[in-house]
């Protein structure tokens, strides 16, 4: 697997820390805060290819390439950069030799912007993926703001 950056895993929900992200280009960011949620498409068994090690492209595996997602609540007592309370990172996660992670995140203002940016839109059709709802799911057991977007939501 070629990772871009180690991210925290289910130990962490729920839990302060300082992590340094990093994407596919080396730029960094480092944030302190709680780990609200996190939801990962991965399996552990393969599908789709039985007569190659992976899978090629196009073809859906989830052990050879997922998505994760988190939802941080960032302190903003602790230098933080930018004001934003909550930080959402998205990484398209590959195993294939010669593939590299894709990490992107956004600061956001308020809980509802946090599922705003989880939303997947095709055509007329607005939805959120099983990732992207376990992590808002976790993320509004431990704050009031995506709590009540989570709660109010029409997307579901």
């Amino acid at each position: 697997m070629t990772s871009s950056t180690p991210l925290p895993g289910l130990d962490s929900v729920g839990k302060s820390g300082t992590w340094t992200i990093a994407d596919q280009h080396g730029q960094t960011i480092t944030i302190t805060g709680e780990l609200l949620g996190l939801g990962s498409s991965y399996r552990p068994r393969h599908q789709n290819h039985p007569d190659t090690e992976f899978a090629p492209p196009r073809t859906h595996c989830s052990t050879c390439r997922w998505t994760e997602i988190r939802i941080f609540a960032v302190d903003s007592e602790e230098g933080n950069p930018g004001p934003l309370p909550y930080l959402v990172v998205k990484r398209g996660a590959s195993a294939i030799p010669g593939e590299k992670d894709f990490v992107e995140w956004e600061g956001l203002v308020t809980g509802d912007e946090v599922l705003e940016k989880l939303t997947t839109r095709r055509g007329t059709d607005a939805f959120l993926t099983a990732p992207a709802s376990r992590a808002a799911s976790q993320a509004a057991a431990f704050d009031p703001g995506v709590r009540d977007a989570w709660q109010n939501r029409a997307v579901k």
